[in-house]
């Protein structure tokens, strides 16, 4: 009698404990029906996920989270979780054929979004395979141009090498130009150089504008009727010889020509005591004419223009 009554009094206290989480099941539901009227849907999810945990023979509360799942969260796998199973429980129930029918639904929508994600998985991994080529091309390139720059570095640096060494040769050239003696002049090269004037020039235009005003006022003196006989004749005078400088602009001044010039041989033979100052005065008439004498006899006469008894030179 004593087993009885203890396993009569278990008994009791897990109906009691039934109920009471039955309760809180039905309190988990109520409330989360009202969270989805009200548009909070997370709330409504979580609401119903413990009324099946408080209850999961709570087939009106699994119904209502598959409905959500697929409608609002087009979490199609997670509802065909819950349409299973809510037709496992209710399988003759009014709602069973909508149940079948979402179901359904959701099994074709899951398929063809894994087909989509096949498709993009299968885009994934061919761009990913193409920027891993891309990526090991361009370290190929990476490797070639550090190649290339080794090799212009190596250049650079033979190119510095040369260039320190022809420095250092410039250096030393210009350390024996300066610490070499200058050429000297010889005496009838440097009275050459002395003795060269440039030839005077007379302005004529000047000279000419002088003579033609003297001309004018000459013709104005002349044409005067105010002038007496005598005075008019002796203007007359005057402008006939203004008219004869008027048709020579230099007047009665006496032309200075140059002294004739020897007459000049192709080839000349050098005489003792020649110089190019004295050959230059002897056939061209000016003294300038030495450098076109030298210029033509590079070949035989020197920078220094000196000249031996002897030589056959060209005059140009």
């Amino acid at each position: 009698m004593a087993a009885l009554g203890l396993t009569t009094l278990t008994a009791c206290d897990w109906l009691q404990k039934l109920d009471l989480k039955n309760e809180r099941s039905g309190r988990y539901y109520q409330s989360a029906m009202a969270d989805y009227a009200a548009g909070r849907i997370d709330a409504a999810i979580k609401g119903f996920n413990r009324a099946l945990k408080g209850d999961p023979g709570n087939a009106s509360a699994r119904f209502q989270l598959a409905s959500l799942l697929q409608d609002s969260r087009s979490d199609f796998l997670g509802a065909i979780v819950e349409y299973r199973e809510y037709l496992r429980q209710e399988p003759s129930s009014d709602k069973a054929a909508l149940a079948r029918e979402r179901l359904a639904l959701c099994e074709r929508l899951l398929a063809r979004e894994i087909a989509r994600n096949s498709t993009e998985n299968r885009t994934f991994v061919k761009d990913a395979e193409d920027a891993r080529a891309e990526a090991d091309r361009k370290a190929a390139e990476i490797t070639r141009l550090k190649d290339e720059l080794e090799k212009a570095s190596a250049r650079i640096a033979t190119l510095e090498k040369q260039l320190a060494r022809q420095r250092h040769f410039m250096d030393d050239l210009r350390k024996e130009e300066s610490a070499a003696p200058r050429p000297v002049l010889s005496d009838d090269v440097r009275a050459l150089l002395d003795s060269e004037e440039d030839e005077p020039r007379l302005d004529y235009k000047k000279e000419a504008r002088e003579l033609a005003a003297e001309a004018e006022k000459e013709d104005a003196y002349a044409g005067s009727s105010l002038l007496p006989a005598k005075q008019q004749a002796s203007s007359a005078d005057r402008k006939t010889a203004a008219d004869s400088r008027r048709t020579s602009p230099f007047g009665s001044k006496k032309k200075v020509s140059a002294a004739p010039s020897t007459p000049r041989p192709p080839v000349y033979v050098v005489q003792e005591g020649d110089t190019l100052y004295k050959i230059a005065i002897r056939f061209y008439n000016r003294a300038s004419a030495w450098r076109d004498i030298r210029e033509a006899n590079k070949a035989v006469i020197s920078t220094d223009g000196r000249i031996k008894a002897g030589q056959t030179i060209k005059l140009p």
